[in-house]
């Protein structure tokens, strides 16, 4: 009997660790996200189309602040005309996670850069939540990434990493302008990048 009992005790643990274990969800890994290179997109040949197809993201959260600063006028009850300025403050959040696209490409460079062909590609990449039409391309409200020494590309700041440049002026920085590293959806990336590797073949005449 004590056998039994033993074996009936070791049977139920076992039936009440399986019925728990098949009760935790699976745990699904985390898309992978890798620091965008300029080196990648030579080596695989990417255009400004591929890279509209990539989904982008910040290394870290940032936080701008930007300053409109307006002339108003106003009439006493002496009928004077006094002047002010009326200030508006536009302070911008950009979480870690909130996705971005590309709106454009550029080359930038001096005169030098330009003869020896050495001109820097700059990324253009906008986080509002809006979707992006493409018909309205001169939207302003994007922050350009440019490669650093390494190659990989950052937020390009202004003013000794003081400032950026977003909606047209320059936006103040209060936290995440230094070296925010543009990070890339591996996933995305590898779709552009197979795309871009399939060979089309010749045809004999």
């Amino acid at each position: 009997m004590k056998i039994s009992k033993n074996v009936t005790f070791v049977n139920l643990f076992a039936f009440i660790l399986i019925f728990i274990t098949s009760c935790v969800p699976p745990t699904t890994l985390a898309p992978r996200r890798d620091v965008l290179s300029f080196n990648s997109i030579q080596l695989y040949g990417l255009t400004e189309n591929d890279l509209k197809n990539v989904q982008f993201f910040l290394d870290k959260e940032l936080v701008i602040i930007g300053e409109t600063t307006s002339l108003q006028r106003d009439v006493t009850k002496f009928h004077e005309l006094k002047f002010y300025e009326h200030h508006m403050y536009d302070q911008v959040t950009f979480p870690q996670d909130v996705p971005g696209i590309l709106v454009r490409t550029h080359l930038d460079g001096n005169l030098l850069q330009r003869f020896l062909n050495r001109e820097v590609l700059k990324l253009d990449i906008t986080f509002d939540r809006e979707k992006y039409d493409e018909s309205k391309p001169d939207t302003t409200r994007f922050l350009t990434f440019t490669p650093n020494a390494s190659g990989g590309y950052e937020l390009e700041t202004l003013n000794s990493g003081r400032s950026v440049h977003y909606n047209n002026k320059q936006y103040q920085c209060l936290s995440g302008c230094s070296a925010n590293a543009l990070m890339v959806d591996a996933e995305s990336l590898k779709r552009e990048i197979l795309k871009n590797r399939i060979a089309p073949g010749n045809i004999l005449p």
